[in-house]
């Protein structure tokens, strides 16, 4: 065989197994870690949970998969002040195909129910509140990576996210936080 007829082998063996490998993409499942705040928030709020579940859908544009996740992560400030986001996030995947991790990248808008509570007056970290506890809608968006590997046939996600919702403020900034998760895929 000569030369640019091997290479052309090559390269259609790798393209098949590129497909065949990209088509297990699709799946859901659940993710839990731990959330810490971001920006001026970090004045007030500790670190927190997360809990996701999210299901992916692979794209006709191999590596693109479409996500979506809905969340639920709490910051607490202390015992009797914290904050919980409900967030739904239709984002875009982009998958760097390797055995046997495959790392990507995703990041789109989020749609977030944003409820902040205190039950007494109260300074935490230099930070005034009364009671309160109202709720407010607003769209932000989420931007982050994920190295996925397999570990005795269960399909293993780590997970970082950084989230920012600018149209909800509490301690004198927008709603930023961070998210660390481990889960599984199914």
């Amino acid at each position: 065989m000569n030369h640019p007829a091997r290479w052309m082998l090559v390269a259609l063996l790798m393209s098949a197994a590129n497909t065949a490998y990209g088509q297990s993409g699709n799946g859901f499942g659940v993710l839990v870690g731990a959330a810490s705040p971001d920006g001026k928030l970090t004045n007030a709020f500790d670190m927190g949970s997360t809990i996701e579940l999210f299901g992916i859908r692979k794209t006709s544009y191999d590596p693109v998969a479409l996500r979506l996740g809905v969340s639920y992560t709490r910051l607490s400030a202390s015992s009797t002040w914290h904050m919980s986001v409900t967030g739904v996030e239709p984002t875009i995947a982009y998958e760097f195909k390797s055995l046997p991790l495959t790392p990507s990248i995703f990041g789109g808008p989020g749609w977030y129910l944003i409820k902040d509570e205190a039950t007494q007056r109260q300074f935490v970290n230099a930070v005034e509140t009364a009671p309160h506890d109202f709720s407010r809608s607003a769209f932000g968006g989420v931007l982050g990576g994920r190295i996925e590997f397999t570990l005795k046939g269960l399909k293993v996600p780590i997970e970082y996210a950084h989230h920012a919702v600018p149209g909800f403020l509490s301690s004198g900034g927008i709603v930023k936080f961070n998210t660390l998760s481990i889960g599984l895929k199914f």
